[in-house]
């Protein structure tokens, strides 16, 4: 059987925020040396297929657990604009409340930067303040 796959430690490593795959990366790497082999990852169980946002898209997924950013996904460029990556997600799931990030040449940035305007815009916009300080929020939110 052939298919496309990622040696499991660099799985492991890429999905360095989660300990129960660190763990198991210790095991897995003292079973190679043990065994002289090699644990393959699937790479059709990653997200897009791309080991390489692995982390980015952990932090995706945490942020769509707690209903803070939905549905991220790419947004592709005309062809007469300029090549940026750019990704869009929607905010608290309401329509009309999406959020972007692009970079020149990153996906990882991009996408990193489109959660972090997820999370600013939740705060801002989905949280209530207090009832002592909603006159405090309404400044900074205007300005």
């Amino acid at each position: 059987m052939i298919f496309d796959g990622i040696p499991y430690t660099q799985y492991a490593e890429s999905a360095s925020a989660d300990p129960k795959l660190k763990r198991a990366r210790l095991f897995v790497e003292f079973i190679e040396r043990k065994l002289g082999a090699r644990f393959m990852y699937d790479a059709r169980n990653l997200a897009l297929q791309r080991p390489d946002l692995s982390r980015a898209l952990m932090i995706a997924h945490r942020l769509e657990e707690r209903g803070i950013v939905k549905s991220l996904r790419r947004f592709s460029t005309l062809p007469d604009e300029p090549a940026l990556r750019q990704w869009v997600a929607l905010c608290g799931g309401a329509k009309g409340n999406a959020v972007g990030g692009s970079s020149v040449d990153d996906d990882e940035a991009a996408i990193l930067a489109t959660l972090a305007e997820g999370l600013e815009r939740y705060l801002s916009c989905f949280l209530s303040p207090p009832p002592s300080q909603k006159s405090k929020w309404l400044r900074c939110a205007l300005f």
